[in-house]
């Protein structure tokens, strides 16, 4: 992938067709948590399979749990990130949902880069979101805010300091829900011969 091919931050807003078909499958999926604080109205895994790192409750990649909706999803999102070209495209991206609970707590110790990926970002899934629960990014020596938005993508450089802004909510109806991505290969064969306007 080009460096110059997506900038250090990217926002796109209304990114899902239906952000609602995540939010009802939650019902649907087992969460890990590495706290013996739960939020009520989700399953969870007794033995957690997931690294240690986040602090909440994080489900199993959805391209396991769902491997038609996350390609259908993700074919969409790379296209509207590249729409201006045509390209062949080969990706590998990390996916789950992720409830973010008030028992969460963000202080300095939170900020941290993802290893071994390309880019790092999510999805905000809340219809209502409470105020200051976003995510602080830190880029050239500035803290920069990304508000928390329905159905928002951000996504940024995962060498990037970054962390969550707050958590919130005790149960499934009311906790900060995202869906975090980490895009570990992106490949894409382009000519600007194909570019659109």
């Amino acid at each position: 992938m080009s460096p110059k091919l997506i900038n250090d931050i990217v926002l796109i807003d209304e990114i899902l067709p239906d952000p609602y078909l995540f939010i009802d499958k939650v019902h649907d999926l087992v969460f890990d948590s590495h706290s013996s604080d739960r939020i009520t109205g989700i399953r969870f895994n007794r033995n957690p399979t997931t690294h240690v790192g986040w602090q909440g409750c994080r489900s199993l990649s959805l391209s396991e749990t769902d491997p038609v909706l996350y390609k259908q999803t993700f074919d969409e999102i790379i296209t509207r990130l590249f729409f201006k070209y045509k390209y062949k495209i080969e990706y590998e991206i990390l996916a789950h949902l992720h409830f973010t609970p008030s028992y969460c707590k963000f202080d300095n110790n939170a900020w941290h880069v993802d290893n071994s990926v390309i880019l790092a970002g999510l999805i905000y899934l809340n219809p209502e979101p409470k105020p200051n629960s976003g995510t602080l990014i830190m880029r050239k020596g500035e803290q920069i805010t990304i508000e928390n938005k329905f159905n928002r993508l951000v996504l940024y450089r995962a060498s990037l300091l970054h962390r969550p802004e707050s958590g919130y909510g005790t149960d499934v109806s009311d906790t900060r829900l995202t869906m975090p991505i980490f895009v570990k290969k992106l490949n894409l064969e382009f000519s600007t011969k194909n570019r659109i306007g």
